[in-house]
């Protein structure tokens, strides 16, 4: 009952930690695939806010890699 409940309770929060960070580790995973399949060096991480004066062509692959990152969770 007291117990039970406690048990349930931990074992519904470890499970919601564990899928946020498997979703996290895939979508990172698909982000650095998708650069890595034609992009140049220079691009920050997913995540990493965009450095001002990006080129126009890295940063329209930076967006398709965030796009394909996201669309692997949705």
């Amino acid at each position: 009952t007291g117990a039970a409940s406690g048990i349930n309770n931990a074992v519904s929060r470890i499970g919601g930690l564990i899928a946020v960070a498997a979703m996290g580790s895939l979508v990172a995973w698909v982000y650095a695939a998708a650069l890595n399949s034609g992009a140049a060096s220079g691009i920050p991480g997913f995540g990493e806010p965009a450095p001002a004066g990006l080129a126009p062509d890295l940063d329209a692959a930076r967006l398709a890699a965030s796009d394909a990152a996201f669309a692997a969770v949705a």
